[in-house]
């Protein structure tokens, strides 16, 4: 399937990409991790990164001070291969947690890497935001982006801040 997938990136865009990173809500097999490096040897992709996301919390809560749950972009590594990462928790400049729960994480289990799981973590932060607004676009019919003639860029609505911020590092040791 991801070789399907590639060919039709290459027929579109006339080039393959560098990079290939899977996000996966299971475990990678080892036969998933060989077809999957086959597909990008093949394509002569130079770099492949498979990260299995669990959406739980790994059996760790964080707190901090206050009456708050911990902020967006929190990341603790608990194990070498067994990270959280708080994607929709309190956001600083709101000054206050937006949901009606107590907050969980997502995991974060590199099966594949060659950068460093912040940076892999960071761009998960990134894409969940993404995610996020995308979601946002289409249940808010107040918030419709629209794109001026000539322009690149979407509108942006007074007071919302478009940057998802700094991955905030926590060292967590189980006890």
């Amino acid at each position: 399937m991801l070789g399907e997938a590639l060919d039709t990136y290459g027929r579109e865009h006339h080039h393959y990409p560098v990079r290939v990173v899977l996000h996966k809500t299971s475990q990678f097999d080892d036969e998933e991790i060989s077809g999957f490096e086959s597909a990008v040897d093949e394509r002569l992709i130079r770099h492949l990164e498979l990260l299995w996301i669990v959406y739980a919390s790994e059996g760790t809560r964080l707190f901090r001070k206050g009456d708050y749950p911990v902020l967006r972009g929190t990341f603790a590594s608990i194990g070498e291969r067994c990270h959280i990462l708080y994607t929709r928790e309190s956001v600083e400049f709101y000054r206050v947690y937006p949901g009606m729960y107590i907050p969980t994480s997502l995991g974060i289990r590199p099966a594949v890497t060659e950068r460093s799981i912040e940076h892999l973590a960071e761009e998960v932060l990134a894409l969940s935001k993404m995610l996020e607004s995308e979601s946002a676009r289409r249940t808010a019919p107040d918030y419709t982006p629209s794109i001026k003639e000539g322009s690149r860029n979407p509108e942006k609505p007074p007071g919302r801040r478009t940057c998802s911020g700094p991955l905030r590092h926590v060292h967590v040791a189980k006890l």
